[in-house]
């Protein structure tokens, strides 16, 4: 296993520390000292000589960068520069690398900014020649993963899950599928086509919703139908009637028409008007069906509308909460970027004073210039003296005047910089405000038009309210046939009557049987409807029945996929879980609704977020212990706070151990 090791640290004006060279065991070292001593402080120069970086992960220059200049009462310390210098053994071999952050001033004494130099056994190197050496040993995100306890754990959940199936050599679904023999799995598999497991979970879940929602619409069509479906007759009995009245009509129209024999052409006629006056009722008859089916097919789309426009409520109002959702983060964002311009404007005002009081401020004397240096209280009368005088005077007051622009440009520069943040608030207040009015806007129109918007869940339709096409003129049109039933009626009987003996009576019972044979045809037209409505709900029932079919079927696949699903992230567990000694890790989590969602969780004991002191130490070092052993290299380990811990699992490399006492920094080598 390739093996890094540092031996020793030179620093110089890092932080705390003005001048120190500490020495470190090959094999673990202890470093004690009181809170604030150092000791993280030591692990930051060994980490900036090699990334320029702290322990942190923060860079030494740039937004955000860590104070790594040496202070003496709150102030760096102008020029001097930062330095740390470390001798390591990469396999034995010694390497001796240098970093200085060096400042720049010009000839006139202003400072201008930093510059890194490096140096690789004591050759200067360009930081990016620098930072490909180091590379070349080891990438600085794998150097913190094993030599940070914490910091494999810090990382985000997708990247510590990959790296670990990464190190844990995870099969693949048609290895795992293959071994298990399953059928049923088989024929997932072969159906997937290339698809990740996972898109085809949620391919089923998709076709299973939308089937679903198929089978939802079927039970509200069937009752609209049960609703506007005719009450069931007797019909056979309606149909004997018929059958019953149309004999009696024959009856009475052979008796009138034996009455009234005058000729064989008025016979003839005669017989042409019944003729007539039965076509005229089978029309009579089917625009009388005509009628009652639009008026059904009406109704049904009645009812399909006002399902819909509670669809319709219900997606304003689902679009209402959302608005008022952003609403609410949006008032939060308008509070704060407030509160940071108000502050802005507040520290610019501050700044604004500071920068007045830098401007009155003058270089004072005391007169001393004229008193001798040598004889207190004596005034020299010494030329040469006064004129050496003089010009100390002249360059205080140079420094001063050197002095005061210098702050005088670091107020206007922090100015700058915060009338740029107040800006960048004000803008992005004027937007979020443009923002808000729009979404309340939104909002008044949506809670306006809810307002305004029935529910028609619960309301019936009115029957003589539906608008069906064409009835007024078929109404019309069995009006007008029935008038020509009853003209022709008319000229029956007048043929009949005429020179003939009195047939009053035949005739009105003939018109008795005629009403109620238009009756029970009008009756009878019902049924043609009944039977065609309860077609369409038996082809509802069917096509619900296998709706029902097919979401069982997608249950069952959804269930075989889960199953697979699960023997691989036991699969992936248990290999992940081989390489570790303490540290069990939970790759997945069972969800409430049956499924798992990918999870990157260290257990120790089954315990993953109440973990004490030392169970957190011991399983931040196997963690590194097991990406050491994967990556075939060993680093220095940071282990803080080791006095919490009665015992420690052992590292696979260089071990530093800090313990915090009451006493100085020091150091114990154990080689």
């Amino acid at each position: 296993m390739k093996q890094l090791i540092i031996k020793s640290l030179n620093v110089e004006n890092f932080q705390k520390f003005q001048h120190e060279a500490f020495d470190f065991g090959e094999v673990e070292t202890k470093i004690t000292g009181r809170n604030r001593a150092g000791k993280t402080t030591v692990q930051s120069a060994m980490l900036w000589l090699l990334f320029g970086k702290d322990a942190y992960g923060q860079t030494d220059t740039g937004r955000g960068a860590f104070d790594i200049k040496r202070r003496e009462n709150g102030e760096a310390i102008p020029h001097t520069d930062v330095t740390v210098e470390g001798l390591f053994l990469l396999d034995g071999k010694p390497i001796r690398l240098k970093r200085v952050l060096h400042e720049v001033w010009t000839k006139n004494n202003v400072y201008t900014g930093d510059e890194t130099q490096c140096f690789v056994d004591d050759v200067p190197k360009q930081v990016g020649e620098y930072q490909t050496y180091i590379s070349s040993i080891i990438e600085e995100e794998e150097f913190r993963m094993i030599t940070g306890l914490g910091y494999f754990q810090s990382l985000p959940t997708a990247y510590k899950r990959n790296y670990l199936c990464t190190m844990g050599g995870v099969r693949s679904m048609e290895d795992i599928v293959a071994e298990s023999g399953n059928e049923s799995w088989k024929a997932l598999l072969a159906n997937i086509s290339g698809r990740t497991l996972e898109d085809a979970i949620k391919q089923l879940a998709y076709e299973r919703k939308e089937l679903k929602k198929q089978l939802d619409r079927i039970d509200p069509a069937i009752q609209a139908l049960q609703k506007v479906k005719p009450e069931p007759k007797d019909w056979d009995e309606l149909e004997t009637e018929k059958s019953g009245l149309q004999s009696i009509l024959m009856d009475i129209d052979e008796s009138l028409a034996s009455s009234s024999k005058a000729s064989a052409l008025q016979q003839q006629e005669i017989k042409d008007l019944h003729k007539r006056v039965s076509d005229k009722r089978n029309e009579f008859y089917a625009i009388t069906t005509k009628l009652t089916e639009l008026k059904r097919e009406a109704l049904a789309k009645a009812q399909q509308e006002l399902y819909d426009k509670d669809e319709e409520l219900r997606e304003k109002q689902r679009k209402l909460r959302s608005l008022m959702t952003q609403q609410g983060e949006l008032a939060q964002d308008i509070s704060a970027l407030s509160a940071k311009k108000e502050q802005r404007n507040e520290e610019m005002k501050q700044l604004l004073e500071k920068y007045n009081s830098e401007q009155e401020s003058v270089f004072m004397t005391t007169g001393a210039e004229t008193i001798c240096p040598l004889l207190a209280g004596h005034i020299c009368d010494s030329q040469r003296l006064r004129d050496y005088m003089f010009e100390n005077r002249q360059k205080a007051e140079a420094k001063f005047n050197v002095e005061k622009q210098q702050r005088i440009e670091a107020i206007l520069a922090e100015g700058r910089s915060k009338r740029a943040e107040r800006d960048e608030a004000d803008r992005r207040l004027v937007e979020a405000q443009a923002e808000m009015e729009s979404i309340d806007r939104q909002i008044e129109a949506l809670q306006t038009i809810i307002g305004s918007m029935p529910s028609h869940k619960e309301e019936n339709v009115d029957s003589n309210m539906l608008i069906i096409p064409g009835k007024a003129e078929l109404e019309q049109k069995r009006i007008q046939v029935n008038a020509d039933i009853a003209v022709l009626e008319e000229k029956i009987e007048q043929k009949e009557a005429a020179g003939k003996p009195d047939t009053a009576e035949l005739t009105t019972r003939r018109r008795e049987v005629n009403s109620r044979m238009e009756s029970i045809i009008t009756q009878l037209g019902a049924k043609d409807q009944i039977e065609k409505m309860e077609a369409e709900i038996a082809r509802l029932e069917e096509s619900g029945k296998k709706l029902a079919e097919q979401i069982s079927e997608l249950d069952n696949r959804e269930l075989v996929a889960k199953e697979v699903n699960r023997a691989i992230m036991e699969d992936a567990t248990t290999r992940v879980n081989k390489l570790f000694n303490m540290v069990r890790w939970q790759l997945f989590e069972q969800q409430k609704n049956g499924g798992y969602a990918e999870v990157c969780k260290a257990t120790v004991d089954g315990v993953c977020n109440s973990l004490n002191y030392e169970a957190r130490i011991n399983a931040g070092i196997d963690i590194c212990n097991a990406i050491a052993r994967f990556k075939g290299f060993t680093a220095p380990l940071f282990i803080d706070n080791h006095e919490s811990v009665n015992q420690s699992l052992p590292y696979v490399g260089q071990a530093i151990k800090c313990y915090v006492s009451n006493g100085d920094l020091t150091f114990e080598k154990i080689d």
